[in-house]
């Protein structure tokens, strides 16, 4: 009776640490400093901090607590680049984790004018200005009308015209998206929270989406994401996606928009 309680204990105790393996296997982790790699989260390849951002910024995944640790140890040194949305994913769907891309040139310089430029600010405490002004209840309309300027509207981005497949001369608006973040912690270690960044641009993005879905159910009768390459193609040309994040804070000054 004695041995096979032993026994009985020894199985048990290998079919629980069976479990855990299992279970851990699903949020495993491993960091390389030297290079500030991250493998095997949940079956998907992320290799560098450029695809743990954009990971991040994109997903819903349960590990992210997992990513923020990554990107909080890397962001000091990958802080000072400026980050632009890799609006070429959404057509070809390959290498989900790059939608984000590192624009390594420090000249930051933008030739485009004020009113072409949609501002959003997150400081050290987490507020967030648009424009220079708290969120108001019907930010999505706001985005929407920044992406398309319907109306004409002088303070809004101009027009401009474009070459379109199949569809001939097409009028669009030059506009643009720039998150000035600061993830860069103070002498305080006071900083904005990843948390913040990914909620205003996951909803800058869902505004951007639902135009494309709305152009491709009038052109082509579906959802975006349910067309055919070279449909994607056509409606990425007349919503284009425009978005840079700056890790570091910068004012609108900083960023220099032409004064018109």
């Amino acid at each position: 009776m004695k041995n096979k309680l032993i026994y009985l204990f020894i199985l048990l105790m290998v079919l629980s640490y069976s479990c855990v393996n299992k279970k851990d296997d699903k949020v495993k982790i491993k960091l390389k400093t030297n290079n500030h790699n991250l493998i095997n989260i949940n079956l998907t390849q992320i290799n560098t901090f450029q695809e743990a951002f954009s990971y991040y910024l994109i997903s819903d995944k349960i590990e992210d607590s997992l990513i923020i640790k990554l990107l909080e140890d890397s962001i000091s040194y990958y802080g000072f680049y400026k980050f632009y949305y890799n609006d070429s994913i959404c057509v070809d769907n390959i290498d989900k984790t790059n939608y984000f891309k590192i624009d390594q040139e420090l000249d930051d310089i933008y030739c485009i004018k004020e009113r072409n430029g949609f501002s959003i600010s997150i400081d050290k405490n987490d507020t967030v200005l648009y424009e220079g002004f708290l969120a108001s209840n019907n930010m999505k309309i706001v985005f929407r009308n920044f992406i398309l300027n319907p109306l004409n509207d002088k303070k809004l981005p101009e027009k401009t015209e474009i070459d379109v497949n199949h569809f001939g001369k097409f009028i669009i608006a030059k506009q643009g998206f720039f998150i000035n973040a600061s993830l860069i912690p103070d002498s305080l270690g006071r900083k904005a929270s990843w948390q913040k960044l990914k909620k205003i641009v996951k909803g800058v993005l869902a505004s951007y989406n639902d135009i494309r879905d709305e152009y491709a159910l009038k052109f082509y009768g579906k959802y975006f994401d349910l067309l055919e390459l070279e449909e994607k193609k056509i409606i990425c040309q007349l919503v284009p996606i425009n978005i840079f994040i700056y890790p570091y804070y910068k004012s609108i000054a900083e960023i220099e928009f032409e004064q018109y």
